[in-house]
């Protein structure tokens, strides 16, 4: 009968906590709904910056973009690829001899004419592979086969 007893005085304090837990797992549901309600409306402007850099100081800071921003660590990424192939070719490793010199400018040309469109193209294969070194090697497979030299 003890044991009931002592039982009985927890249960409010079950009750309670079990009401807490499903009052914080709705509250975390609304939260989370909110962020991709923002997620899905923000662009990018002086309230929305991840940092004042991006923000109230973006017109002094743009030209950053160039070297800083997603666009450029994919851009520089493909480009540090192509060289790397193109250096080993220059080796010559013996499973690369077959590559031909005169293929080389045109190979930097991937990186040289560089666009969002294929900065948006590794964003999509790194959305498969997870993994964004990985993405760049798929892309550059994708333009050697454009070429015929895949």
């Amino acid at each position: 009968m003890k044991k009931f007893v002592r039982l009985f005085y927890f249960l409010p304090l079950l009750y309670k906590l079990s009401l807490s837990f499903c009052l914080i797992t709705q509250e975390k549901e609304l939260i989370l709904q909110s962020d991709n309600y923002l997620r899905k409306r923000m662009e990018l402007d002086v309230l929305t910056a991840i940092s004042p850099i991006d923000g109230r100081y973006r017109g002094k800071t743009k030209a950053l973009a160039a070297y800083f921003s997603e666009f450029a660590l994919i851009k520089y990424r493909v480009q540090v690829e192509v060289e790397y192939f193109i250096t080993l070719c220059e080796l010559p490793l013996p499973q690369l001899k077959g590559i031909d010199n005169s293929v080389f400018e045109t190979l930097r040309n991937i990186y040289r004419n560089f666009s969002e469109a294929d900065a948006q193209r590794i964003k999509d294969i790194e959305s498969v592979t997870n993994h964004d070194v990985k993405a760049v090697e798929y892309f550059l497979k994708e333009e050697f086969d454009k070429m015929g030299d895949g």
